[in-house]
């Protein structure tokens, strides 16, 4: 009996936290920190002493992980997936002038995406991204209603590529820092074409071959390619 109510007395001494709903969500965060054990949860984020905004979605311990929706308090919201607070996989960022919806890795996008401009020049480009940057091959859709599509490199044109003018024109051939370098050729919607060379987006030089004339041109030249092959190999 004695011993009883010794033990009571112990219990009742103790120092016990308040059963609160703010305590019991600290309880089960550190519970979750310590086994590394995914949960959801809205919770607001900060980088040091700046609050970065709120955030809804997977937990692994205190970094965001999984599947989540986090709202910036600059204006800008991204949903997607997370790996350790990093944008990896696949998610949506969109902000005040544009929206992009693609792959990512290491918070930057990486892989196929697909970015809007909402404002200025409300252009759109889909295609291959690289640590943040246009690289790869891509289309370019601009509000002139111009339309190119090919290589690209530091988020310029940059390689191989054709662009479609709004007129009916396309010229296709090299491009270098987002300009028309080296050879190239324009086709007329006329059927005529314009073979030549192009430096600065500028053509310096070129030959004129007219529609009734391309397959005369066209003969011509496979004769000079196959001669100068043939003098190669002897």
């Amino acid at each position: 009996m004695n011993n009883r109510r010794k033990t009571r007395s112990r219990i009742k001494t103790e120092n016990w936290l308040p059963v609160t709903r703010g305590n019991c969500i600290i309880a089960a965060l550190l519970a979750c920190i310590r086994q590394s054990v995914m949960f959801m949860a809205q919770l607001p984020v900060a980088r040091g002493d700046q609050k970065l905004g709120w955030y809804r979605g997977q937990w692994e311990g205190i970094c965001r992980h999984g599947f989540g929706l986090l709202k910036y308090t600059s204006g800008w919201e991204y949903e997607g997936n997370w790996s350790h607070d990093k944008r990896v996989g696949y998610g949506r960022l969109i902000g005040p002038q544009t929206e992009y919806s693609g792959e990512w890795k290491n918070n930057n996008k990486n892989g196929i995406g697909v970015q809007i401009w909402l404002r200025g020049e409300k252009l759109r480009y889909e295609g291959e991204w690289i640590c943040g940057q246009r690289k790869g091959w891509g289309k370019m859709k601009y509000r002139s209603g111009d339309v190119y599509e090919g290589q690209w490199s530091g988020g310029m044109r940059q390689g191989l590529g054709t662009i479609i003018f709004k007129d009916g024109n396309i010229f296709e051939g090299h491009w270098a820092e987002d300009r028309r370098n080296g050879t190239g050729r324009i086709i007329f919607k006329t059927g005529n074409i314009q073979d030549g060379f192009w430096k600065n987006d500028k053509c310096v030089e070129s030959i004129l071959i007219l529609a009734k004339d391309i397959e005369q041109y066209a003969k011509s030249s496979q004769k000079q390619t196959n001669k100068i092959s043939q003098a190669q190999f002897f």
